[in-house]
């Protein structure tokens, strides 16, 4: 969609927008906005009633919380006013709650509430102070001028952007929801992929494991037991110190001072640490469950508090990281995990040994790694694909409502 501008426009005496459209009103937005910090009174901070009753409330990180102290009964806008989502704003009708460290805006009579709030729903419109802890500086961004037509004209801008943004919202759901059946389908694929082989023709047998169903039937399946046998050799010095990421699996190389801090369960006695080698599994007592485990590509050393397991026979450790990453897997995991609560569970050798997994030739191992492999790379770019698409139409919506809130656009016959 081409835009056009406005015919004639005027210097706006501010260094950005440096235009703005010649029948706009340049003013300090504090002449149009009155403001009330939250967290003050005890009392409706419009009416100056008393307080009655319970409103869900706005906080500082624009969570809902349930309060009684601070109410509004307006159409307003709500602004988080320190933290790490300092500059975010909410439209705020009805009755509700505002908690302190946030400031109510409400807009006068001759100025619509949704168009101030297009205008200053962007963390570069607020000027802000504090490094470590982040806050607003409320009275210097309110003294910034800003331009505005007049009602109508504000009206007919909002109706816009709230149609265009829609639109835009609309698309970018579409690319998520298509990120999350990529998502699924891969998941699909690859536990089909391990549990029933690549050949859809194989004959098929009963595994008489539940969770595993058939499987085809020169497969044999064993206790993990039977394939690895816990290793606790220590590690030595010149080792590189490994992670182990829900996500990713087994760090291939060891990550610098911050990354090691907020990545691995560190132990000051560095002697502690056990060695791991190519085709070695290990896990995470306490996250195995969730996905905390992966093979081994390298000679290195992972934490003490990781469960190490040695290949006792010959097979693929890559194919067992993507059999336990299968769902099922995942859930007997976590059956087999001791502990009073989710967070809590530790999957102890003693259980995960018992555990009872597919095991298919080596040759058709590394076959359906390899497959794994071409497989991931396609969903991969697919999915980066639509990240590409979400991210190109963030930056449409943006400028969409940058250019027409400042009047760079003339969207009035829209």
């Amino acid at each position: 969609m081409e835009f056009s501008r406005y015919l004639e426009y005027k210097e706006s005496g501010v260094d950005w927008p440096s235009q703005v459209p010649s029948h706009w009103t340049v003013i300090p937005a504090k002449y149009k906005i009155k403001t009330i910090s939250g967290g003050q009174t005890t009392k409706n901070l419009v009416s100056n009633e008393p307080l009655e009753g319970l409103y869900p409330a706005f906080s500082a990180s624009g969570q809902d919380v349930w309060m009684e102290q601070y109410e509004f009964d307006s159409c307003g806008i709500v602004l988080s006013a320190v933290g790490a989502r300092c500059g975010k704003t909410f439209k705020a009708d009805g009755k509700w709650g505002v908690v302190a460290n946030t400031h109510c805006l409400f807009p006068s009579s001759s100025v619509n509430r949704d168009f101030i709030w297009y205008l200053t729903n962007r963390e570069d419109w607020w000027e802000k102070g504090g490094t470590a802890q982040p806050f607003i500086k409320v009275n210097n961004s309110l003294s910034r001028k800003i331009a505005i037509p007049d009602q109508s004209e504000q009206e007919k801008i909002v109706s816009f952007l709230d149609r265009e943004t829609a639109r835009i919202d609309a698309l970018i759901s579409e690319q998520q929801m298509l990120i999350e059946l990529l998502r699924e389908k891969r998941q699909t694929m690859i536990s089909d992929s391990v549990i029933r082989g690549l050949d859809k023709n194989i004959k098929m047998k009963n595994s008489g494991v539940e969770w595993l169903g058939q499987v085809p039937e020169h497969w044999d399946v064993k206790r993990i037991s039977n394939l690895f046998s816990e290793s606790s050799e220590f590690g030595e010095e010149n080792l590189p110190i490994l992670s182990v990421s829900i996500h990713h699996g087994v760090s291939d190389k060891e990550f610098d001072s911050d990354e090691m801090d907020r990545k691995v369960t560190r132990s000051e006695d560095r002697s502690k640490y056990k060695k791991v080698q190519p085709n070695d599994l290990v896990y995470n007592m306490m996250r195995a469950w969730q996905g905390g485990f992966g093979a081994v590509a390298v000679n290195g050393m992972v934490s003490p508090a990781y469960v190490v397991a040695h290949p006792k026979i010959d097979l693929v450790a890559d194919y067992y990281e993507n059999v336990l990453r299968t769902p099922k897997a995942i859930e007997q995991m976590r059956r087999y995990s001791r502990g009073v609560t989710d967070f809590r569970l530790r999957l102890y050798w003693e259980e995960f040994k018992n555990i009872k997994l597919p095991v298919p030739p080596i040759v058709e191992m590394n076959a359906i790694c390899d497959h794994l492999l071409k497989v991931a790379k396609q969903f991969d770019e697919l999915t980066k694909a639509c990240l590409s698409s979400i991210e190109i139409l963030q930056e449409r919506r943006v400028a969409l409502i940058s250019n027409a809130i400042t009047g760079q656009i003339d969207v009035r016959q829209y």
